[in-house]
């Protein structure tokens, strides 16, 4: 037997009913278990009164989210939320969603973040931000990290370098990527059960820069709906959110994470057929990828096209003290004027395979005003180019385009040959500026008001690097990094010892660390096969089927008034 409860109530079903429910695997597809179309006659005295009043206008408010109860052969088969997809005066169609699909379905396509309650941090005293200092999600959701957005610097410190706490100026929260995805989630009515994100110090410490006065999360980003950004965290981050089908837990899993869900063993097999498989759009792979980067002149020099490369003439050095030696770098990382106007104006670039990076001759404006040294107001240094260069390996797939950007560094002079280290920062130049306060109500009138959504906020993500002894400053400072190459003219021969890099391709690039093709698996073929069986599987299992190994995409299952059709048709990859 077969039934339905819509909050609570009965459903009639309509005679001779052929249900079709798809349990697909979030770990491939993204999405959970979900119902084909259910039409329902409102002519059946249960469902009339289900569906009072639904051809009224407002009638998306009253009959929107609504908890949704299948239960066959006397047990729970799916528990989740009814999707009223159209009705009329006579009949109403419904979908049923429980897990992944019916998260897809709360946030929607058209809810902002900044209609979410995400809470807010306390008032940002000093002592506060201090406390903060150095921790990283999931201790904490932000870092008072020094950031410049156009042509102002936040949480500047002007204590930095000394042994005492931190003066703060120009304060303003910088949320970490993972602790917005906790927020959001959260803030959908989902607890969060485990999160494979928090035994990555990493992925923990990436925040995104933020110049909004506001301590409430749901403004830190302009723009962006709650679907989208959980989509770019999914893509960038290469996990999934696992959502329970019984109640509204949430484990945030790696999508590179072995399996965890056991091996089924399929008998009562009727027919087997495989077809050739093209990924679906809501599918990713990571065959080629590359950064959405915005058209300003410094983002030129992250990524730079083949074709301009090949005009360049590119001596070539094992390590970079073999480099040095040739340009006679100084020990404070300065080129002499003699040695670098020869390559100013010039096609020559330089390749250090030591630390895999290619660099070009950058002069440097900078006067000395107290302590070290005087001398020339240009200096010359190496800056690193094309490290955030999208990789390819399957010319004839897609690229997959992240959204999340690398920031750009400034570096500015602070007088003091000491605090050279402390004198960068990450930097973003396409601040959203507040709506200056009008005290003429004509100035709305005849400019209007602008909305806070209506301009969408770039995400610029770096490194929370933490306490450093660098090469330029006499004690430890607190870094931002988006390499293992610190970005300063004045020590950019420092190599961060855990690697940490947005870069995409080498050894530490995110490509090799998280975006590696799933090879345990053949995605360019799938398998159809039907079977006979009275059990409900976990779709996210490994299934053995005539001796082979094979991982699920999706079991259909056919629902009848009388209960579970026994036969069930999957969809498989072969484990290689």
């Amino acid at each position: 037997m077969t039934e339905l409860y819509i909050d609570g109530q009965p459903v009639a079903f309509p005679e001779k009913m052929t249900l079709k429910i798809k349990k697909q695997n979030p770990l491939i597809t993204k999405n959970g278990t979900f119902s084909l179309d259910l039409n329902l006659s409102l002519n059946e005295i249960n469902n009339a009164k289900l569906y009072k009043h639904i051809d009224r206008l407002h009638f998306n408010s009253d009959f929107k989210g609504r908890k949704a109860l299948l239960i066959a052969n006397n047990r729970v088969f799916l528990n989740g939320t009814e999707a009223i997809q159209k009705n009329t005066d006579r009949s109403v169609q419904i979908q049923l969603l429980s897990g992944n699909s019916e998260l897809n379905y709360f946030i929607g396509s058209d809810r902002y973040i900044s209609e979410l309650n995400l809470g807010q941090e306390p008032e940002l005293t000093d002592s506060y931000l201090n406390s903060v200092l150095g921790k990283r999600y999931p201790e904490v959701h932000f870092t008072p990290a020094k950031v410049r957005i156009d042509d102002t610097i936040y949480n500047d410190d002007i204590t930095v370098g000394s042994s005492t706490a931190y003066t703060f100026k120009n304060t303003r929260i910088q949320p970490y990527l993972a602790g917005m995805v906790h927020r959001i989630i959260t803030g959908l009515g989902y607890s969060i059960v485990s999160n494979e994100l928090v035994g990555d110090e990493a992925m923990c410490s990436l925040y995104f820069l933020n110049n909004i006065d506001s301590r409430e999360y749901n403004k830190m980003l302009p723009g962006w709906k709650a679907k989208e950004f959980l989509e770019e965290c999914e893509k960038f981050f290469n996990i999934t959110f696992d959502i329970s089908e019984h109640d509204k837990s949430v484990r945030i899993l790696k999508c590179t994470s072995d399996s965890r869900f056991g091996t089924e063993i399929i008998n009562n097999i009727i027919d087997e057929y495989e077809r050739s498989y093209e990924a679906e759009k809501s599918e990713i792979n990571y065959h080629n990828v590359m950064y959405d980067f915005p058209s300003n002149t410094s983002y030129k020099y992250y990524d730079i096209a083949p074709e301009i490369l090949a005009k360049a003439d590119v001596k070539t050095f094992d390590t970079y003290a073999q480099l040095s030696s040739f340009l006679e770098v100084t020990t404070q990382e300065w080129i002499p004027e003699s040695k670098a106007t020869g390559y100013l104006e010039s096609l020559t670039l330089f390749y250090c395979k030591e630390f895999d990076t290619l660099y070009i001759i950058e002069p440097y404006d900078y006067i000395i005003s107290e302590g070290y040294e005087t001398g020339q107001a240009t200096w010359y240094y190496l800056r690193p180019i094309n490290r955030f260069k999208k990789i390819e390996t399957d010319p004839d797939a897609d690229f997959v385009s992240l959204k999340f950007v690398p920031a750009q560094f400034h570096n500015y002079p602070t007088g003091n040959m000491w605090f050279f280290a402390t004198s960068s920062c990450p930097y973003q130049s396409d601040k959203l500026d507040a709506e200056k306060e009008e005290t003429d109500i004509r100035k709305y009138i005849e400019k209007g008001v602008t909305l806070f959504d209506s301009k969408k906020k770039s995400v610029c993500i770096a490194f929370y690097s933490g306490l450093k002894d660098v090469t330029g400053s006499i004690v430890p400072v607190h870094l931002s990094s988006i390499d293992y190459l610190i970005d300063s003219p004045y020590c950019n021969s420092v190599v961060d010892e855990k690697r940490w890099t947005l870069r995409l391709d080498g050894p530490y690039g995110l490509h090799q660390r998280y975006y590696q093709v799933n090879s345990r698996y053949d995605d360019s073929k799938e398998y159809v096969i039907r079977f006979i069986t009275n059990k409900i599987y976990d779709q996210r299992a490994e299934f053995l089927i005539n001796n082979r190994l094979f991982v699920c995409k999706e079991l259909e299952y056919t629902i009848l008034n009388d209960g579970v059709h026994p036969i069930v048709t999957g969809t498989f990859f072969a484990v290689k």
